[in-house]
């Protein structure tokens, strides 16, 4: 699992007003494959 991805959920739910747009366009942009992993991993859970 990718830790920058657990941070980023960790804030995007707890503290979305300091979320830095830019930076996550850039992100989806250039690194989506996180994203599909991490989205994979959470249709996964089964908890």
């Amino acid at each position: 699992m990718n830790w920058k991805t657990v941070g980023f959920r960790n804030l995007s739910v707890h503290a979305f007003d300091k979320i830095d747009w830019q930076l996550v366009c850039n992100i989806l942009e250039g690194d989506l494959i996180d994203l599909v992993r991490f989205l994979e991993c959470v249709e996964g859970f089964d908890g």
